[in-house]
C-alpha cells in the first residue's frame, strides 16, 4: 500500500470522536500526512485538521463523507483497521523524520570528536518519537 492509500484508509477509518482521539493520543497530527494530489487539491493533512476542528466546533460530531468530498475532494475507502493504519503511518513519519535529521546533520560527523557527535545523535534520535 502506498502512502496516499495508507493515509486515505486511516482518514476513512476515523468514524467517531473516540477514533479521532485515539489518533491524537498516538501522536498523529496534520504533519503526519504528506500526500497531496497532483493538482494540489486533496491534502490529507488538511482533511485531518478539518476533522479535528469540525469535531471541536460541533460538540464531538464528525463531518459527513459528503462534506469531506465537497470541501476537500476526499473519497472515503470505508473503515478499516484504524490501529494498524495509525501504527504504519507513525512508523513512516518516524522514518521520514530520522532521514531528514541525518541529512541535516551528517556533516557533524566530520568534527574532531565523532564520539560526542554520535552520543548527541543517539539522544536526538530518541527524541524523534
Amino acid at each position: 500500500m502506498n502512502q496516499a492509500e495508507l493515509e486515505n484508509r486511516l482518514l476513512s477509518s476515523v468514524e467517531s470522536l473516540e477514533d479521532l482521539r485515539y489518533c491524537q493520543q498516538e501522536g498523529v497530527t496534520s504533519e503526519t500526512f504528506v500526500h497531496t494530489d497532483d493538482e494540489g487539491i486533496l491534502d490529507h493533512g488538511d482533511v485531518y485538521d478539518y476533522l479535528d476542528n469540525y469535531s471541536r466546533e460541533n460538540k464531538g460530531k464528525l463531518p459527513t463523507e459528503k462534506d469531506l468530498k465537497s470541501l476537500h475532494d476526499f473519497e472515503s475507502t470505508g473503515a478499516g483497521d484504524l490501529k494498524n493504519y495509525v501504527q504504519q503511518v507513525r512508523w513512516k513519519e518516524l522514518a521520514r523524520n530520522a532521514m531528514s535529521f541525518l541529512t541535516r546533520n551528517v556533516e557533524r560527523l566530520n568534527e574532531d570528536d565523532p564520539t560526542k557527535v554520535i552520543e548527541d545523535f543517539a539522544k536526538e534520535f530518541s527524541d524523534l518519537r
